[in-house]
């Protein structure tokens, strides 16, 4: 009789499996978080405390990256304008990306991913922003504006080096990262202009490094020494460009692009 009840709970397991093999597979819904745009929900001010950037420059960036942040539009799409208000939210107040996923609607790995898009959308309009005067007009430019913020002459760019922070390098070059005042960082020189705007950087240099390698490995310099050797080709009458760098001896690389008349 035992053995009869086994078959009997066998047939009705297979009458079951067959039931189930006929009915339609049933998708697993899944619930999106709700996203508000900040741009329409805060105020001028609230914005601006908690993005470090006024609407109207939010907007700027976002419809300078908009088309290469674009992608497929189907399931929990994220349009371009809250990547990139995630990504300077993140950035801009050193969030936790949970957090930071928390009032954008995403998640910590959406949030992480999202960042490195939004970074990679605006490198590549850096050849836009980050250049060096390129005419005669530029210069004069830049020139004027080192006068009248400070009576320096014939200057067009000011040079030096800073130390950014970055989580400790673990590994056998742990300690080319470790810079003279203790910690792990990246050494990165930048140029600027009156206006504070950076017209050159350099920002792969590990924090051991020393300010003038950097400065006499850089491109900036390369350009320098070929006008150099091209003086040769280039009238007595017309000014020549050159880089003084006797202030590169101590712990800080600052150097002025000034004139040979000066």
């Amino acid at each position: 009789m035992d053995r009869d009840y086994f078959i009997d709970d066998l047939r009705v397991m297979n009458e079951i499996y067959e039931v189930e093999a006929q009915m339609p597979l049933m998708r697993r819904v899944k619930h999106y978080k709700i996203r508000k745009n900040p741009l329409e929900e805060l105020e001028e001010t609230e914005f601006k405390s908690k993005y470090r950037f006024c609407k109207s420059t939010a907007i700027f960036i976002i419809d300078m990256v908009k088309d290469n942040l674009a992608g497929d539009a189907r399931g929990g799409f994220i349009p371009p304008h809250l990547k990139v208000l995630a990504a300077i939210r993140t950035w801009a107040r050193g969030e936790i990306q949970d957090d930071a996923g928390d009032l954008g609607g995403m998640s910590q790995a959406t949030i992480s991913l999202v960042c490195k898009q939004v970074a990679l959308a605006i490198v590549a309009h850096r050849a836009q922003w980050i250049k060096m005067p390129q005419t005669d007009a530029e210069q004069n430019k830049v020139i004027a504006g080192f006068y009248a913020l400070c009576g320096f002459r014939q200057v067009i760019g000011a040079i030096d080096c800073t130390h950014v922070r970055i989580p400790k390098v673990g590994g056998d070059v742990a300690q080319y990262y470790i810079n003279r005042k203790g910690y792990s960082s990246i050494n990165v020189q930048v140029v600027s202009n009156a206006n504070l705007e950076i017209m050159d950087i350099v920002a792969h240099w590990r924090g051991s490094t020393h300010d003038s390698r950097i400065f006499n490995e850089c491109r900036l310099k390369q350009r320098k020494d070929l006008l150099e050797e091209q003086d040769n080709n280039i009238d007595d009458d017309v000014p020549v460009v050159q880089m003084t760098s006797s202030s590169l001896r101590g712990n800080s690389a600052r150097a002025a692009f000034i004139n040979e008349n000066f």
